[in-house]
């Protein structure tokens, strides 16, 4: 199989299709374009997710954490703790690992999350550290499900707004900076490597996620591997929608532009932790508190009740396909 996330037909032929076995406990499992599951408790229910990298041990630590609680976030859920599993290389220092864990500590202190417990081996055979954080939290309700019922079907004006919080591509550009810093330096200046650097640590949008969940959210979506595009097909599988996405309203930094060019990467495929959707009655409206909260975010398209997921850009239009690992993914995971 090709480096990278696997296809969407190869998670449900090959990984899903396989998990026949159902606890009544277990209230959602494992989905395409689910990142997380929910567990029936005595009392609130409990959600769950799993992310995991491989590289640079502070940035992959940066990487997975980000993942393991924005997926949650984006379920509807209340992150409050964390698992953290790490297999490194045995020439590690360990000021690594000690400098490893102050920065997983410091992330989860800033959003209310504890490092619960976890895993930590040095082990033969790795080459570089591989990091597993799983999030734990609580959920009222899930941020998803399909979209229209019957009733919306009668009213043919009743579309929705699509929001993109943060922006495209900051991951991915984060990284690329730091894998390739000797090599940007013969073009870039420093402080502009070091600007693109410090994109990995706006990574979590915990926070803006639950100001979303009190702002008419029908349904939200994290941008991760895959990139936005990649997440905007799955929120449209999970809400069994169509929409039309306008391209130059996406929010993109102009060092993500210039690094994907300089790269040539599609920044709209690359890995893209950071970015949330938000599907919502009054897009304005959230994109106007998300920014007062110090955040981008923009209204960039619309949901509709047919099948077709759209990208327009000026008279130009394309359809979105399924997520793969296509030529800008391959790319990116080479260097990562």
């Amino acid at each position: 199989m090709k480096r990278g996330k696997i296809s969407e037909s190869v998670l449900k032929r090959t990984v899903i299709k396989e998990i026949q076995y159902k606890n009544k406990t277990v209230k959602k499992g494992a989905a395409a374009g689910g990142d997380g599951a929910v567990f029936a408790t005595d009392g609130r229910d409990m959600a769950s997710s799993v992310s995991a990298y491989t590289g640079e041990i502070i940035m992959s630590g940066r990487r997975a954490f980000a993942g393991a609680v924005n997926s949650l976030a984006a379920m509807g859920a209340e992150p409050f703790a964390v698992q953290v599993c790490v297999l490194m290389p045995e020439s590690t220092k360990e000021s690594m690992l000690r400098a490893f864990m102050i920065e997983l500590h410091n992330m989860g202190k800033d959003i209310g999350v504890q490092i619960a417990g976890g895993h930590t081996e040095t082990a033969a055979g790795i080459e570089r550290p591989v990091v597993t954080v799983t999030s734990y939290g609580f959920v009222e309700r899930l941020s998803y499900g399909k979209l229209y019922n019957e009733k919306d079907c009668q009213e043919p004006d009743n579309e929705y707004d699509i929001v993109m919080i943060g922006d495209t591509g900051l991951e991915g550009t984060a990284v690329l900076a730091v894998e390739n810093e000797e090599e940007l330096h013969k073009r870039f200046t420093g402080a502009y490597i070091d600007k693109a650097k410090a994109y990995i640590k706006e990574l979590v949008i915990v926070r803006e996620a639950a100001a979303a969940a009190t702002h008419g959210m029908k349904a939200m979506h994290d941008t991760s591997k895959g990139g936005v595009f990649g997440a905007l097909w799955e929120l449209g599988e999970n809400l069994k929608c169509g929409m039309e996405i306008n391209l130059r309203s996406i929010p993109i930094r102009q060092e993500t532009v210039e690094l994907c060019e300089y790269f040539d990467l599609n920044p709209y495929f690359i890995n893209s932790l950071g970015g949330l959707l938000v599907v919502t009655e009054d897009g304005e409206g959230l994109a106007g508190k998300i920014r007062n909260m110090g955040k981008t975010a923009a209204v960039i398209g619309r949901t509709d009740r047919g099948h077709q997921r759209t990208i327009v850009n000026n008279d130009e239009k394309r359809y979105l396909e399924p997520p793969k690992s296509g030529k800008a993914e391959e790319l990116l995971e080479k260097r990562i």
